[in-house]
């Protein structure tokens, strides 16, 4: 299995870095150019076989473009942008701005949901 994994990181080390860059940049075309030069859009099955290290970099560098649906009390949607992604074992962890907080009742949304504070 090791072996396999390797291997698939390192044959796909450029399509890899492509669409790193890709992401990095803000580019909505995730693309790669292929031996002759030509581009050529990267496949679902190369983008499955990202390492779970290369998706924790994906998404902690795209991080301001993601906001997190928490839930729904009734009175507020809740929701959080996005800190930033870390390792946790063999997972990602997406940290969420409102985990910063001392407590998630500084978060205005969290004190209109269960503080009994009317909208």
């Amino acid at each position: 299995m090791t072996n396999r994994y390797n291997e698939l990181s390192k044959g796909n080390q450029a399509i890899i870095d492509a669409f790193i860059n890709s992401v990095a940049s803000g580019g909505r075309d995730i693309t790669d150019i292929d031996e002759t030069g030509h581009r050529k859009e990267l496949s679902d099955i190369h983008i499955k076989n990202l390492t779970i290290q290369e998706l924790e970099r994906i998404i902690d560098i795209r991080a301001n473009d993601f906001s997190v649906y928490i839930g729904n009390t009734g009175k507020v949607l809740l929701t959080s942008d996005v800190s930033h992604a870390s390792l946790n074992g063999l997972l990602v962890q997406i940290n969420l701005e409102t985990a910063q907080l001392e407590n998630v009742m500084e978060d205005r949304g969290f004190q209109i949901a269960f503080g009994g504070e009317s909208t």
